[in-house]
């Protein structure tokens, strides 16, 4: 499986006409990056397998070979898998809820142990939350960007496919406020700090954050009732100092 995405990765680039060289300075990246992701000396990241996708001109799906049965493996190690997001376990809500679960950390995704409690209505619901909030920070910018796009479609890649993707992609140009926080989030305060911090990841998948980008998010916490001090914290694992 290693092999099969490390052959993707090159077969992508080689696709494109680019050298190595070309990727590498064209990406502002230290000499023989692309060498190590493709030979498997280092693990594609997600922001970085996005930035690959946009320049290459492919879907994150088509980088990493993501097709039939294979696609439930590579979409654990490309995202939401603990070794990627490490960060993520800093976070002291998330982290207790997930020792809750430790006996399946080393075999499950950070995305299926937050979700372990929900029943499949629920994880829709949460799902569609999220992709709500996530098209609206898309737009408020007022910059609609590719790696954007490419981010959210992987999401939904990841979480499963949802009947409602092409209603929800309004809030893109339609602001999404809930009225009412929903008892899903209500309940379980680990899965609106995730909220916060996949729209910290989406928002840097261009790497810049602006500070609209910032504000919104900073809006968001305060509408799902995060605390100010732990909207600060996930907040400066991707900036130093304020935006």
């Amino acid at each position: 499986m290693k092999r099969l995405i490390m052959n993707s990765i090159k077969s992508a680039r080689e696709k494109s006409g680019m050298t190595q060289k070309e990727v590498e300075s064209t990406l502002e990246l230290r000499t023989l990056m692309i060498k190590d992701y493709e030979t498997g000396r280092l693990k594609l990241p997600i922001d970085m397998a996005i930035r690959l996708a946009d320049l290459y001109q492919v879907t994150i799906d088509e980088l990493v070979n993501c097709k039939g049965q294979e696609k439930n493996l590579v979409k654990l190690e490309v995202l939401f898998d603990k070794n990627e997001l490490d960060m993520v376990l800093l976070d002291p809500i998330i982290r207790g809820h997930i020792e809750t679960y430790s006996d399946k950390i080393f075999n499950s995704s950070i995305h299926d142990i937050l979700v372990t409690d929900l029943n499949q209505t629920e994880q829709a619901e949460y799902k569609e939350i999220m992709l709500c909030y996530l098209y609206s920070l898309i737009g408020v910018d007022g910059k609609i960007l590719s790696t954007e796009l490419n981010f959210v479609n992987f999401i939904i890649t990841i979480m499963g496919d949802s009947k409602r993707v092409r209603a929800l992609k309004k809030h893109i140009h339609s602001p999404y406020s809930m009225v009412d926080l929903s008892d899903i989030l209500k309940k379980n305060l680990h899965l609106r700090h995730f909220i916060i911090w996949i729209m910290f990841f989406l928002a840097k998948s261009d790497r810049e954050l602006c500070l609209e980008e910032s504000e919104y998010i900073e809006k968001v916490a305060e509408e799902l009732r995060v605390l100010k001090s732990s909207f600060i914290f996930i907040k400066n694992m991707f900036i130093k100092g304020d935006v």
